[in-house]
């Protein structure tokens, strides 16, 4: 009788990168949404907006390093 095969399964894992990557595009999209709406014309709101989404950025690329490792 033959044993059935074990397929590698990652379980009782949380996808990390993938969890800062979705992190990364809501912070972006969060920060886009305030500027449209609160910071056009204003430089000091635009300047922490851009910071904000530039986090995000920050998010995505440790997402894409923890994923690739």
């Amino acid at each position: 009788m033959k044993r059935p095969l074990r397929v590698a399964t990652r379980r009782g894992q949380v996808p990390v990168g993938t969890i800062l990557m979705m992190a990364g595009v809501m912070d972006i999209i969060l920060a886009a949404g305030l500027w449209f709406v609160l910071g056009q014309g204003d430089m000091v709101f635009s300047l922490v907006f851009g910071l904000i989404a530039l986090s995000g950025l920050g998010l995505i690329g440790f997402g894409v390093m923890k994923n690739v490792s």
